[in-house]
């Protein structure tokens, strides 16, 4: 019983060893596989990163790194939507002042409806059609307006 035992538990420490090293295995393959988006491509939809996540060896992973893959997908997708905007904007900006146009209507789009502060890069506090850098700036104006 003893010997059965002893050969049991060598058994089942020699399977955790090859479940660590399959996994390790596994990650390093999909490490390599796992293609960066720039901002000019188009990200992978999340089916194709669950196929690439049963790789050829046939490990799966687990449901938190196939989420945490997922949210680093969406991060992507959404950091190069940002730089997309951020891009738009500076060629605008860039456009408007070699064309020496006055800044009109249009420049509101861009500044600070308060302050005048530029607003590329940022994500604008909105209140009806005006455009704020920060909220202290929104209260600023509104009391402006409403003061007259």
């Amino acid at each position: 019983a003893e010997k059965d035992a002893k050969r049991k538990a060598k058994a089942k420490e020699l399977k955790k060893v090859r479940k660590a090293k399959e996994k390790a295995q596994a990650q390093a393959a999909l490490a390599k596989n796992v293609p960066t988006v720039s901002h000019n491509q188009r990200a992978a939809p999340v089916s194709v990163i669950k196929a690439q996540a049963t790789s050829s060896s046939g490990v799966r992973l687990s449901k938190e790194e196939e989420l945490k893959r997922a949210q680093d997908l969406e991060r992507e997708k959404r950091a190069a939507a940002a730089e997309k905007r951020i891009a738009a904007a500076a060629a605008l900006n860039s456009q408007r002042i070699s064309n020496s146009e006055p800044a009109t209507g249009a420049a509101d789009d861009i500044s600070c409806s308060c302050c005048n502060a530029s607003l590329a890069g940022k994500v604008p506090f909105h209140r009806y059609h005006y455009k704020y850098c920060s909220t202290s700036c929104m209260h600023v104006h509104k009391e402006m307006v409403e003061d007259g």
